[in-house]
């Protein structure tokens, strides 16, 4: 696999022996590291996923998400560069 930065993790929810109910089992995606407090959970970044085929569709839409807010985040970073660089000038 490829240079990855280990951001994000997977949970399973499946059934348990001794469960009273059938639960069909499903991942989501969560954040394995973040800032959080003392006792939170993993922010889940994923509906149920239940099949390969979600898995596959919900990847697809992450990183169009984040190939999108990556654009946005350049074009932030170049507008606050050229506003820093106005106000130094301005002096």
């Amino acid at each position: 696999m490829g240079k990855t930065i280990g951001r994000f993790d997977i949970r399973v929810t499946q059934m348990k022996k001794g469960d009273d109910f059938p639960v069909s089992p499903f991942v989501q995606v969560v954040l394995d590291h973040w800032m959080h407090a003392e006792g939170e959970s993993a922010p889940i970044i994923s509906a149920h996923l239940m099949s390969e085929g979600e898995i596959d569709e919900h990847f697809n839409n992450l990183i169009e998400d984040l190939n999108r807010v990556r654009v946005h985040a350049k074009g932030v970073l170049k507008l606050a560069h050229a506003r820093t660089n106005e106000i130094v000038a301005s002096r």
